[in-house]
């Protein structure tokens, strides 16, 4: 048996999850001002020049906006990392503590306790509670962990291949409206490309950028699941998990948080519910599994 589920409620461990949500948040909030600056103004500017070709400001704007918001995006993608990298140690601390694994000197400096308290304050407690499934509570510490680690995993492989549907499915009805517009408008191929697809680069390098992430980050976390469920199989097969299985395991999934695409946070909420209810129905069956085998 194991105290998992009964510790991840205690004031500690809610206080670092909702440190760790409030500073994701934060993140993400950069990440939107940079979408902003540097897709949907840029966006704006690309069609006002194409429909106000002998407007002189707006070459002069362009050019200083370009500057201004080249410098601006830079600063808020830094802030951005920073803040992505301590809401991924803290998440490390949490897991780490409550797993029984040694903190690994290549995740940096453990989050100092004022930092965790400075960023808890916003948040509610009871959008925490309970994270880890009651059913790990029957299970050994190691097999309680395995399934721990793949509720994790399963939680941010769900999220991530909904998100890549819905970016296909908008940027897809975009492009087919500026291409329906286009036709209506009886433009010739060298007008559809100067008008339609010219002004709609910088979205279309946006879905590139955002489909090329999420198919790196969705592989990652397919590799980590594999490894996993071969703890998983030696676990069945009677075999003990050395410490340092885990720890790789733990290391693994710490540089997929730190470096993986954001997620919007309306998108986060909207089917957080949804997310949770099957993780926790895949953990209740996963357990069972165990304890039968």
């Amino acid at each position: 048996m194991n105290d998992i589920f009964q510790r991840q409620n205690s004031d500690l461990f809610i206080e670092r999850l909702r440190a760790q949500g409030h500073i994701y948040d934060k993140a993400k909030t950069y990440s939107h001002w940079i979408v902003v600056a540097s897709i949907i103004v840029v966006f704006i500017i690309s069609v006002l020049k194409l429909r106000l070709p002998d407007f002189d400001f707006l070459k002069t704007f362009s050019v200083v906006y370009g500057i201004v918001s080249t410098i601006a995006c830079a600063v808020l993608e830094w802030q951005r990392k920073k803040k992505i990298n301590l809401a991924a140690r803290i998440q490390q601390l949490i897991d780490c503590d409550l797993f029984g694994i040694s903190w690994w000197r290549n995740w940096g400096e453990k989050p100092a306790l004022e930092e965790i308290q400075a960023e808890a304050k916003e948040e509610s407690p009871d959008r925490y509670v309970n994270w880890y499934d009651e059913a790990i509570q029957k299970l050994s510490k190691q097999s309680a962990i395995i399934v721990c680690f793949r509720c994790n995993i399963m939680y941010d492989h769900k999220l991530r291949k909904k998100y890549i549907k819905m970016c296909h499915l908008i940027f897809w009805n975009i492009f087919s409206l500026i291409f329906v517009w286009c036709v209506w408008m009886n433009y010739s191929s060298l007008d559809i490309i100067y008008c339609g697809v010219a002004p709609a680069l910088p979205v279309i390098m946006m879905y590139v950028r955002t489909w090329i992430a999420e198919n790196t980050d969705t592989a990652n976390l397919e590799r980590i699941r594999s490894d996993v469920e071969n703890l998983q199989q030696r676990i069945l097969n009677g075999e003990g998990i050395p410490a340092n299985e885990n720890l790789l395991i733990q290391d693994a999934i710490f540089a997929h948080r730190n470096n993986s695409f954001s997620i919007p946070t309306f998108f986060y909420k909207k089917y957080r519910s949804e997310n949770e209810e099957s993780m926790h129905e895949f953990a209740s069956r996963l357990a069972e599994h165990l304890i039968k085998a």
